[in-house]
């Protein structure tokens, strides 16, 4: 048993090698693999260029725009104005966040198991060393667009979160107001630029400041979460009076409704996104109303149609991943494009492994964080991680749903993976397997798990064949 002494000493060894294999193995690969920003990133990149230039928030030909939240841009335009267009630096910079993200994970593990007795002290640990190595974050650490910038944020929010809950149930102290106002500012500071990021995290942020406030008194929860939302839209008023003042609309982001009528048709990994044709017609600022009036009217049309492809999309948001791996090195494995695997590859078979493993990574990955979840396990919060999974996807299946949109959620993927793995091995493959068929099947939440496991795993079938398929 280790004294307190030795405990601080041991976590802070074990942060500093999850964080200097994150930063490395990151670093490696950005260094390594070539890059050049293309589709959505081209996009982003060259909004921060223009930035950095003085020209303001403006699309290529010189019109204001809001098509995409400004956070990031923002950020980037901050990097080329120090260091010009350096793509180097900007993808460096993601490196840097998800090495940070790293971090932040195994603290929240460290904060939310310590009293779990048969995992003892590996499972902030495993956690940590899992998402250091994940591939599909590795792979988009090299490409310019938010989502490992926003995972950053989404783990630092469900961090403070579950920090603030933890130390209400355990009545560590008295709260004054001006400790509640900085706690929950803290929170809606990170909830506003989550919003500048990602606007659909918005919902999701709610519930977790409802969870923070610890309290089963609903009247108690009033003060906090009021605290929360003003620092929220102090954070996201000037984009949002912006937006009004150049446009008369008040928005976070334009192109919502070309998201909403381009689910209206199925897509999947290896399909192109069909252009949203009935909104070309319509000025960026207008495409909002317009595109839910459309989805609207297809989804009265033909409701059973686009329930089953929104269950599809559903199905990519956990499938192979292999849209991430194209994007942060295209030019390495696909080519520029979808359609088949790239020259490279042909004449380097050594090579194909590598490019096969973010697909051998998201199938294993997805079971095993499913196994962990279920509550016969006995995973601290599993409620909570799996209503936080399920919400992201239920958010973002009714629209394009492409699977690097799912890349925030392996951050929190990876604890029940770790759980899963502890588990069995202090268990045991086959005692681990009978825990869970003894449990009740009466559980909503281990329904939940089950039906994502099949539609995973139909998911994974098609796009396999899909992938041989395209080959060549």
């Amino acid at each position: 048993m280790l004294n307190r002494t030795e405990y601080g000493s041991t976590v802070k060894s074990q942060l500093l090698v999850v964080f200097i294999l994150a930063l490395m193995l990151r670093s490696v690969f950005v260094i390594t693999v070539p890059y050049s920003p293309w589709s959505d990133a081209a996009v982003y990149d060259g909004l921060g260029w223009r930035m950095s230039r003085g020209l303001g928030y403006v699309s290529e030909t010189g019109e204001v725009t809001a098509w995409y939240p400004p956070l990031y841009p923002l950020i980037l335009s901050g990097i080329y104005s120090l260091l010009g267009h350096s793509i180097l630096a900007a993808r460096m910079l993601n490196v840097l966040l998800d090495s940070v993200t790293t971090v932040l994970l195994y603290c929240f593990v460290n904060q939310m198991c310590p009293d779990v007795e048969h995992l003892g002290r590996r499972l902030p640990f495993l956690t940590g060393l899992l998402y250091a190595v994940n591939p599909i974050t590795i792979y988009m650490s090299g490409v310019t667009m938010p989502e490992i910038f926003f995972t950053t944020l989404l783990m630092g929010t469900v961090f403070v979160a579950f920090h603030m809950r933890l130390r209400v149930q355990q009545s560590i102290h008295r709260s004054t107001l001006i400790m509640t106002v900085c706690s929950y500012a803290v929170l809606g500071l990170l909830g506003g630029f989550a919003a500048l990021t990602k606007p659909v995290f918005v919902p999701i942020w709610i519930v977790l400041v409802y969870m923070a406030t610890g309290s089963r008194n609903h009247k108690a929860k009033i003060l906090p979460m009021a605290i929360a939302l003003s620092f929220l839209l102090l954070t996201i008023s000037p984009w949002l009076i912006r937006n009004r003042r150049v446009s008369g609309r008040i928005t976070l982001d334009t192109h919502l409704g070309m998201q909403l009528v381009n689910g209206t048709h199925y897509m999947g990994p290896f399909y192109s996104v069909p252009p949203a044709i009935k909104l070309l017609s319509v000025t960026e600022w207008d495409q909002n109303q317009v595109g839910v009036q459309l989805f609207l009217r297809h989804v009265r049309s033909y409701p059973l149609e686009y329930i089953w492809h929104t269950l599809r999309r559903a199905g990519h948001m956990v499938d192979l991943n292999v849209e991430a791996f194209i994007l942060s090195s295209s030019g390495l494995t696909y080519g520029q494009g979808y359609s088949s695997v790239s020259s490279f590859l042909r004449k380097n078979v050594m090579f194909i492994p590598l490019a096969m493993l973010p697909l051998m990574q998201c199938v294993m990955w997805t079971i095993g964080a499913c196994f962990g979840l279920y509550d016969s396990l006995g995973m601290p919060r599993n409620k909570a991680l799996l209503t936080i999974i399920l919400m992201w996807v239920v958010f973002h299946a009714p629209m394009i749903a492409l699977p690097r949109y799912f890349t925030p959620m392996w951050v929190l993927m990876t604890i029940p993976f770790a759980h899963s793995i502890s588990f069995v091995m202090q268990y045991g493959l086959r005692s681990s397997i009978l825990v869970i068929q003894a449990a009740s099947r009466k559980r909503f939440s281990d329904a939940s798990i089950t039906l994502v496991l099949v539609l995973a795993m139909g998911t994974w079938i098609t796009t396999g064949l899909t992938l041989v398929s395209r080959a060549y």
